[in-house]
C-alpha cells in the first residue's frame, strides 16, 4: 500500500474526515494594489456540499463573491479578506437565509483561519441549539405574561430552613400584580418578606403547616378561606415548586354569594309559589294493570299551592300525595283529565280554557299543561273576571255598534293612500255606517275599501280632499257647513273631521231643511227690517207734518177764547176748551211718538255721562212740578257710564214723571234712585246671553205711587198701552217704550216689579267699562 499523499491528498481526507463543513479558499490579489480582493474556493469536504448545495466539482474554482453574492454581508467578506491578509482568526454566528447560492438554512457558527496562505472556514450548524434557545426564550416569556397578567393571584414562596434542615418560614420571591392588589400592597413591598412577616395569622389557622406539608409530604391542597379584614372569600391552591410552593388565589366572594342568592331565591320561588295567584299542580300518572296495563288511569297530586287547595277546599298539606280521585271522584270523565293524559302520553304542551263548574267549583278558568318528567305540570289562572269583562266590553261593542248602525249621523273612517315620498293622494273608506251608506246610494259593504278620489272625483275640487290631508297633517279637528252637490248627493251638511291614526273620523248631519229654514227666516228678517225701517220713517215724517194743523188749531182755538167769549154761550166755550185739551194731548203724544221714532233711526256715538250731573240737571228742570206735587227725590251716588246723554236724560225724565204723575192720593210722592254693580249671574235671564262677561250696574228708580199688576209687565213697555184711563192720568202712553228703547241701545234693558197701590220698583241695568 502506498502511503506517500500529496499534502494537497492529506488536506483534503482531514477535511473529509472533519465533523464541520470545512472550505478552504485562495485569496485572489488586485494586480495593482496587491491587496486580496476575493476568495476563491480551492478545498472542500463533503458536509460542505450540503451547504453549498452542489458538488465539489462544480463548486471549486469559483469565486465567493460568485458563490454567495447575497449569502455574505459586505463587511463580513471584508473580514474574511483581512484573515487571508493579516493571519488573523474570525469566529461568529450567523442565519443564513434560503438563497440560489444557499438551498439549506439555518444558523451556523463560522470560523475562519489562516491557513498556508488561505482562509480555512469551518462552520457547526447550531439551528437546533439556537431554536431550543429561542423556544425556551418564548416560553419564559409567555410563561412572564401568564404570571403577570393572570386574573388569578399568584405568590411563589421558597422555604427557609433552620441549622437542622426543618422549615421554619417561607420568603416570598415572586408576586403577580393580582396577588399583590389582594393584599393592597406593591410587588416591590411585598418580595423578599417572610411569611410570618406579611401574615401573622398564618400559624392560628393552620395554613403555615398546610404548607410545610406540601413541601414535605408533596400533598397540594385546595380549600375556602375568609379574610375578615377584606371582608371577602378565596379559595386557595398550593402546589409543591422546587423547595416551595405556589399558591394561587381566587376571589370567590361573588360566586359565595351567589351561592347565597342562590339559597335565597330557592326560599323566594317556594313563597311565590305558594303565594302565586295562580294554581299550580304537578302530577305523577298512574297506571292501570291488568287489562288497563299501560293506560292512565288517575293522577297523584306530587305538588300543589295554596291558591288550588283553597279554591277545591282543601289544604295543601291533605292533597300533597294524594290521588286525584280520592278527592274529586268521577274526575276521569271531564275533560281536564283527556288532555292531562294526552300530555303525559305524546309529550306535547297544551294550552286550553273553559268554563268549569263542578265539585262546588264555578268559574273560567285557563290552564296550560306541559310535561315534566315523569309528572305534568299543569298551572291555572282563574280568569272568571277578565270573562265577564270582556263580555261586558262586547256588550258595550254591540251597544256602541248599534248607535253607530242606528245614528242619524253619517260617519266614514278614511285612511290616508300616501305614495312614495310619504304625500296624500287618496283617501279609502275603512268604515262606515248605514246612514252614510243611503245619502250616497251604496251599501256598506260596497263601500268598503272605496278610494274616495276614485269613486267620488268632486271631492278634490269642493274642498274636502284638502280638509281631510289638513286634519291628517296637523291633527286639529275641524268643522264646516258643507254645501254638497255632487254624485247624486244634494245638500247641507254640518261636517266634522277629528285626527285618528293615520286617518280622519268624518261625521256629519244633513241640516238641509235647518238651513232652508234659516235662509227663509233671514229673508223673513230683511223683510222685517225693511217693514220696521218704512214704519219709523213714517212715524217720523207723520209726527212732524201733524204738528203744523195742530198748532193751528190750538191757535184758533186761543183766537176763539180771547175775542169770542162774549160772544159765545157757555156750552159752546165748553167745546172749545174741550177741543183745546184734545189739542194738547194730541201734540204730546206726536211729540213722544217722533221722539220714539228718532231713538230707533238715530244712533250717534256714545260719550262718558256722569249720571249725578245728568239727574241734577234733571231735578231742576222739574223743579216746578216736583214743588206742586210736594214730591221728594233722593239719589244715591251714580257712576259715569259711556252712553247717550239726551237718551238717557229722557229715560229717567219718564220714570220720575211717571212716579210723581202717578201718585195715590194724599200721600206726597217719594222717589229713590240707587244704584250697584252686578254680576252675570244676578242679570235677568234674557240679558245673560249677551253680556259677554262685561260688568253691569242695576239702576233701581222706587216710587211710592199706585202700582201695577204685575201681569201687565209686558204690556206697560209697549207703545200706546195704558193700565189707566185718560181722564185719571194724563199721557200718550209711550214713556215707557221711550225708556226700553234707550236701555236697549245702551246694550241693556229694563224691567220692574210691583204691587197694586204699594209703588213700583224700575230696574234699570246698564253695561259700563271695566
Amino acid at each position: 500500500m502506498q502511503t506517500d499523499l500529496s499534502a494537497v491528498a492529506m488536506a483534503q481526507r482531514i477535511l473529509d474526515t472533519s465533523r464541520n463543513g470545512m472550505l478552504l479558499y485562495q485569496p485572489v490579489y488586485d494586480n495593482q494594489t496587491s491587496a486580496p480582493v476575493d476568495l476563491q474556493l480551492s478545498m472542500a469536504n463533503r458536509l460542505a456540499e450540503i451547504m453549498l448545495g452542489c458538488s465539489r466539482s462544480v463548486a471549486i474554482g469559483q469565486l465567493m463573491s460568485q458563490q454567495m453574492p447575497k449569502g455574505i454581508d459586505t463587511d463580513r467578506f471584508r473580514e474574511l479578506l483581512r484573515v487571508a491578509e493579516s493571519g488573523a482568526s474570525l469566529s461568529y454566528d450567523v442565519c443564513i437565509r434560503h438563497t440560489d447560492c444557499y438551498p439549506n438554512m439555518g444558523w451556523y457558527t463560522i470560523t475562519a483561519d489562516e491557513f498556508n496562505g488561505g482562509v480555512l472556514i469551518a462552520y457547526t450548524d447550531i439551528s437546533v441549539t439556537v431554536q431550543a434557545r429561542q423556544e425556551q426564550t418564548e416560553l419564559n416569556d409567555f410563561i412572564d405574561v401568564v404570571f403577570s397578567t393572570s386574573l388569578l393571584g399568584i405568590s411563589v414562596f421558597e422555604a427557609i430552613r433552620d441549622q437542622d434542615g426543618g422549615i421554619s418560614d417561607f420568603r416570598l420571591v415572586r408576586i403577580n400584580e393580582t396577588s399583590a392588589h389582594m393584599n393592597g400592597m406593591q410587588v416591590n413591598e411585598l418580595v423578599g418578606k417572610t411569611l410570618r412577616t406579611l401574615y401573622p395569622q398564618t400559624e392560628q389557622v393552620g395554613s403555615f403547616q398546610q404548607y410545610v406539608a406540601v413541601i414535605e409530604q408533596n400533598e397540594p391542597f385546595i380549600k375556602e378561606q375568609y379574610y375578615p379584614n377584606q371582608n371577602r372569600w378565596y379559595t386557595i391552591s398550593g402546589r409543591k415548586f422546587k423547595d416551595g410552593v405556589i399558591l394561587t388565589f381566587q376571589n370567590s366572594t361573588d360566586l359565595k354569594r351567589i351561592g347565597l342568592r342562590s339559597d335565597q331565591q330557592f326560599d323566594l320561588l317556594q313563597s311565590v309559589v305558594d303565594n302565586a295567584p295562580v294554581g299550580i299542580i304537578l302530577a305523577e300518572a298512574i297506571y292501570g294493570l291488568g287489562e288497563q296495563s299501560g293506560q292512565v288511569v288517575d293522577f297523584r297530586y306530587r305538588l300543589t299551592n295554596r291558591f288550588n287547595a283553597e279554591l277545591a277546599g282543601h289544604t295543601v298539606e291533605g292533597m300533597t300525595n294524594q290521588l286525584i280521585s280520592a278527592l274529586f271522584p268521577g274526575w276521569q270523565q271531564i275533560p281536564l283529565f283527556q288532555v292531562m293524559e294526552s300530555v303525559n302520553r305524546t309529550g306535547e304542551a297544551r294550552q286550553f280554557s273553559e268554563e268549569y263548574n263542578r265539585y262546588g267549583i264555578r268559574g273560567w278558568f285557563e290552564y296550560y299543561l306541559v310535561k315534566l318528567g315523569d309528572a305534568v305540570l299543569l298551572t291555572f289562572l282563574d280568569v272568571t273576571r277578565l270573562r265577564e269583562a270582556d263580555e261586558e266590553k262586547k256588550r258595550q261593542a254591540d251597544l256602541l255598534q248599534a248607535v253607530v248602525n242606528n245614528s242619524p249621523t253619517g260617519i266614514v273612517l278614511y285612511q290616508a293612500v300616501r305614495d312614495e315620498a310619504g304625500q296624500i293622494v287618496d283617501f279609502v273608506h275603512a268604515l262606515t255606517n248605514p246612514t252614510n251608506a243611503r245619502v250616497t246610494g251604496r251599501s256598506v259593504e260596497e263601500m268598503a275599501g272605496l278610494l274616495m278620489l276614485q269613486n267620488y272625483p268632486s271631492n278634490r275640487t269642493n274642498g274636502h280632499f284638502d280638509d281631510l290631508v289638513q286634519v291628517v297633517e296637523t291633527g286639529e279637528p275641524l268643522r264646516r257647513l258643507l254645501d254638497y252637490r255632487a254624485h247624486g248627493i244634494n245638500g247641507w251638511y254640518d261636517a266634522q273631521y277629528v285626527k285618528q291614526g293615520d286617518g280622519v273620523l268624518f261625521t256629519y248631519l244633513d241640516v238641509s231643511e235647518s238651513q232652508q229654514n234659516r235662509a227663509q227666516l233671514e229673508a223673513a228678517n230683511r223683510d222685517l227690517l225693511r217693514s220696521n225701517d218704512n214704519l219709523q220713517q213714517f212715524a217720523y215724517v207723520a209726527s212732524h207734518d201733524l204738528q203744523e194743523p195742530l198748532r193751528k188749531i190750538q191757535a184758533f182755538g186761543n183766537l176763539l177764547q180771547m175775542h169770542a167769549v162774549n160772544q159765545l154761550d157757555g156750552t159752546a166755550m165748553g167745546y172749545i176748551d174741550r177741543m183745546q185739551s184734545s189739542a194738547e194731548r194730541m201734540s204730546m203724544l206726536i211729540r213722544d211718538l217722533l221722539t220714539f221714532s228718532r231713538l230707533s233711526t238715530q244712533q250717534e256715538s256714545f260719550l262718558p255721562v256722569s249720571l249725578n250731573e245728568l239727574l241734577a240737571e234733571l231735578t231742576e228742570d222739574l223743579s216746578t212740578a216736583i214743588h206742586e206735587a210736594q214730591a221728594t227725590i233722593r239719589i244715591d251716588s251714580l257712576p259715569v257710564i259711556s252712553g247717550h246723554r239726551l237718551q238717557l236724560y229722557q229715560l229717567f225724565q219718564n220714570l220720575i214723571t211717571n212716579a210723581i204723575k202717578f201718585r195715590r192720593q194724599h200721600i206726597s210722592p217719594a222717589v229713590e234712585i240707587r244704584c250697584r254693580r252686578v254680576n252675570t249671574a244676578e242679570l235677568p235671564d234674557n240679558l245673560k246671553n249677551s253680556a259677554e262677561g262685561r260688568p253691569f250696574i242695576e239702576l233701581c228708580v222706587v216710587d211710592n205711587g199706585i202700582g201695577f199688576e204685575e201681569k201687565y209687565l209686558d204690556r206697560i213697555f209697549q207703545v200706546f198701552q195704558r193700565l189707566n184711563s185718560k181722564s185719571q192720568f194724563a199721557g200718550s202712553g209711550v214713556g215707557l217704550a221711550i225708556c226700553k228703547k234707550v236701555a236697549e241701545n245702551h246694550g241693556g234693558m229694563i224691567t220692574a216689579t210691583s204691587q197694586l197701590n204699594q209703588g213700583s220698583t224700575f230696574l234699570v241695568y246698564l253695561p259700563v267699562d271695566k
